[in-house]
């Protein structure tokens, strides 16, 4: 071969070529993005829309049900999944694999666009989100202090959050928990009856005084001005000197009606860490850029701010994913190169010639990192599959080199010279080793033809064995000959000097390869007089394999230890956030008993609903709390997390009125889909309410005891305490008012409208006004507001409504645009396949009612659908 002949005829050029390989791959090395998984563009959309202070029925009926059938007919959707709960509607919308997101997402925003003229007034616009991994936080940091959490608050998002987004490679920072500032403006309730005011004129008249607005132009023969007209509040004192009436002649004021003062707003999340209130700085990074390195940079701008920070102000980073990252890579490479030595020590005593097991070792790094150059320019990352395909393909790397080199050899006993020897002997081998190679390699092109996420997974561990197969190809047929005819002068079975301690290694391994020989020859010799019984154990063996495949069970993804602990806390429905974060306090303590301080590096406590996107995703409510755990490294630590996670299910248990959910972050297929948690989703589909809660409760108690099973959570959950306002429509319109008019001076009233902003020193806050909380406390205050009607009397809207008590769900799920109900639960200790089996059998044997359906889901249907890809691959 030219290859061979120009590499054996030419060291110094081949050598240099190499030499420049080497160089080029160590550049791509360092400009190659390192990450955990591949970059994987998930085929999801998502849709945020706010309704304040609205109940789920409402919002599912008002807002997510008219968009999701505005969403059905966009192109290449595959199912569309929703969440109703208070104030918010979320819908995730669902493609198929290869679907041009873009594309998708501007289709949705046009079918959105077109619907949300029919949605209620108060609906805020709708905001659609391509889902990206990279969304979510690389880094996350705990601002603490004793004062106030307003103030913690204000003071991370006017310095804290834009010092971070100046950072390299940082995309975005949000803070979260802890309280905002806001204008109250408290209504007086007897005297805003005294001057027969009502709540909505108020919120009219601060948002048109508080007003700059521009005017026109005026000219005079030589200048010309503009026109504007200056009515923005400059102070408090403007506010509470607006206006309001005027009785007798005489002015009335929002001074005299009302409280006006700046303070935090009404707490909504409450976060803890290390036992310190405090607040949380997430931090995204680009898209494209490298995770460790952003994740560097970060920590390295948290300790540059501390230096800056109040003395009563901390700020520590209790997430950070690029520690994992960089973990589990360093074992891989470890791992790896702990296999490249022992296939190099293999060689070693096969071919006993301690030159050729150097060359074999040159071979292994060089195909690595000539694979590096590929990697780059076909825009892979660094991670675990790439990397894992690496290490597997250590073993093949090798697999051609000792072809060539044996055969070198074998030229080189029959007398050939070097430089003849090691043409020959990679000139007969070229083409047998090319065929094997590519053998190898045709094993990946169904990945071409293939969609779904086991190929998006699967991709980077393919495309890397077959970039180091095919450098390994090329280094076999190219500088293993050159080496081999340069520094292999003579074959030597026999050393002395310093190598002789190798000596007796060889002689000893001689022994065994002339028994493992013989014994080798006996086996073939009786295999071929024994054709028929030898295919007849094959195929019992390959029927007994396919038999134990089901009885040794499967998994979507093994789970592994990543230092992460994650447990959600519910407490009874209704349980108010006060209430919540004092039980939690409690648990946080028992936590903190449990772990001993050199095991853990934080424990973040968090309750209530969040702030947008926060709320939409998050696992917490007025009810239910979440602890993080970031534990040390497991190398670090004597417990391992399933341990310390056992001993904190013990430590629990007397907690009355209280169930805990232990989130498994460690579940590599929950952290590829951007989530952790259930590994089995019992979805039952049906429409009537009481019909489905008691089904899922039947199937609750059917399952409850199968071994392996553990953390059964219902998604919907009953019992949400409501006070429905019925409106007597025949007496609303003797009195000229309808059912709207009503129940929106009731919501502003009660829970407060934004009537505009307040500018000051450079930063805004909304004015809310509303009733003090001494006019709003009980059912009677609300009963006794009054609104004025077109006839020209006031009356109490207690006359015009009946206030009813009812219980309702806190959520509401849809599927494919039918009500369903999950029931979330975990495989441990258990094959998931052997649960999932035990699961069905104890459903089949329940009674169903009548147009109600049960699909087993969650990581099990993802498994059921990668194990059909990787079949059919």
């Amino acid at each position: 071969m030219k290859l061979t002949d120009i590499s054996v005829q030419r060291p110094i050029t081949i050598t240099m070529l190499y030499i420049g390989i080497i160089v080029v791959a160590i550049v791509s090395y360092v400009k190659i993005p390192l990450d955990l998984f591949p970059d994987i563009e998930f085929p999801v959309a998502v849709v945020f829309t706010e309704y304040p202070n609205v109940g789920p029925k409402e919002i599912e009926s008002t807002v997510t049900r008219p968009l999701e059938e505005a969403l059905s007919s966009v192109n290449n959707i595959d199912t569309i999944t929703s969440t109703s709960k208070e104030g918010l509607s979320m819908i995730v919308a669902k493609f198929t694999w290869g679907t041009d997101m873009g594309l998708a997402v501007s289709d949705m925003r046009e079918r959105i666009d077109i619907r949300k003229r029919f949605l209620p007034d108060d609906v805020k616009n709708p905001v659609v989100l391509k889902f990206d991994i990279s969304m979510m936080p690389v880094v996350m940091l705990s601002v603490t202090g004793p004062k106030d959490l307003a103030y913690v608050k204000k003071y991370a998002e006017d310095n804290l959050k834009n010092l971070f987004e100046q950072t390299d490679g940082v995309a975005a920072a949000y803070v979260s928990g802890g309280q905002s500032y806001e204008v109250k403006v408290e209504l007086i309730k007897n005297r805003i009856d005294a001057y027969k005011l009502t709540i909505d004129q108020i919120i009219q008249l601060l948002a048109a005084e508080n007003l700059n607005i521009a005017g026109g132009d005026v000219k005079t023969p030589y200048m010309k001005y503009t026109l504007r007209t200056q009515g923005e509040f400059k102070s408090l004192d403007d506010i509470r000197n607006v206006v309001v009436t005027v009785k007798n002649g005489t002015p009335i004021y929002v001074r005299d009606i009302a409280r006006v003062y700046l303070a935090p707003a009404d707490v909504k999340e409450i976060v803890r860490l290390n036992g310190e209130n405090g607040v949380i700085l997430r931090v995204q990074k680009q898209s494209d850029k490298n995770t460790v390195i952003v994740a560097r940079n970060i920590l390295k701008k948290a300790e540059e701010v501390r230096k800056t920070l109040p003395k009563w102000m901390d700020i520590q980073p209790f997430f950070n994913a690029a520690e994992f990252i960089e973990l589990s890579i360093s074992n891989m490479i470890k791992n790896a190169v702990e296999g490249a030595l022992i296939a190099i020590l293999v060689v070693l005593v096969i071919l006993r010639n301690m030159r050729a097991a150097l060359i074999m070792g040159l071979s292994i790094p060089v195909s690595i990192i000539t694979s590096f150059v590929l990697m780059y320019f076909f825009d892979l990352s660094l991670n675990m599959m790439s990397m894992g395909g690496l290490a597997i393909g250590v073993g093949m790397l090798i697999d051609n080199s000792i072809v060539v080199l044996e055969n070198i050899f074998r030229y080189r006993e029959k007398g050939a010279r070097p430089n003849e020897a090691s043409k020959l002997g990679a000139d007969e081998m070229g083409m047998a080793i090319t065929a094997s190679t590519l053998t190898n390699l045709v094993v990946f092109v169904p990945f071409l033809f293939s969609q779904g996420l086991a190929v998006q997974l699967f991709k980077d561990m393919a495309l890397t064995i077959t970039f180091s197969m095919l450098s390994s190809l090329v280094v076999a047929l190219s500088l293993v000959p050159m080496l081999a005819a340069k520094f292999i002068p003579r074959i030597e079975h026999t050393y002395t000097g310093k190598l002789s301690f190798l000596q007796p290694l060889f002689d000893r391994s001689e022994q065994y390869f002339i028994r493992l020989e013989r014994f080798y020859g006996k086996v073939i010799n009786w295999a071929l007089d024994h054709r028929r019984r030898v295919i007849r154990y094959v195929a019992i063996s390959f029927v007994i394999g396919l038999i134990m495949i089901p009885i040794a069970g499967m998994e979507f993804m093994p789970e592994y230890d990543d230092a992460q602990l994650t447990i959600v806390a519910k407490l009874p429905v209704g349980t108010n956030l006060e209430t919540t974060e004092s039980v939690m306090k409690m648990i946080e303590k028992r936590a903190l008993d449990v772990l001993k301080k050199e095991e853990y590096v934080v424990v973040s406590v968090r309750a209530g609903y969040g702030e947008g996107f926060t709320a939409a995703f998050g696992e917490t409510t007025d009810y239910t709390g979440k602890i993080e755990m970031r534990l040390v490294q497991p190398s670090k630590r004597k417990r391992s997390k399933n341990e310390i996670r056992q001993a904190l299910r013990e430590a629990f248990k007397g907690i009355p009125g209280v169930t805990f959910n232990f989130s498994l972050q460690g579940d590599a297929g929950g952290r590829i889909l951007g989530m952790g948690g259930a590994t089995i989703s019992i979805e039952v589909y049906g429409y009537d309410f009481e019909k489905s809660s008691q089904y899922v409760e039947d199937i609750r108690n059917a399952i409850k005891n199968i071994p392996g099973l553990k953390d059964i959570d219902v998604s919907r959950e009953e019992g949400l305490p409501e006070k429905v306002i019925v409106v007597n429509r025949e007496k609303a319109s003797k009195m000229g008012v309808n059912a709207y008019q009503i129940a929106n001076l009731i919501k502003n009233n009660v829970a407060g409208y934004p009537a505009t902003r307040y500018r000051f020193e450079g930063d805004e806050y909304d004015i809310n006004v509303r009733l003090r909380e001494a006019d709003r406390e009980t059912i009677e205050h609300i009963k006794s507001i009054e609104i004025n009607t077109p006839i020209g009397k006031r009356v109490p809207v207690g006359n015009l409504i009946e206030i009813v008590t009812k219980s309702g769900p806190s959520t509401i799920e849809r599927k494919k645009q039918e009500r369903v109900v999950y029931l979330n639960c975990k495989a441990e200790g258990r094959a998931l396949s052997a649960v999932v089996s035990d699961i069905n059998k104890a459903i089949g044997k329940l009674p169903k009612p009548a147009n109600f359906d049960v699909v087993i889901a969650g990581a099990y249907k993802d498994m059921q659908d990668t194990f059909q890809d990787l079949l059919l691959v």
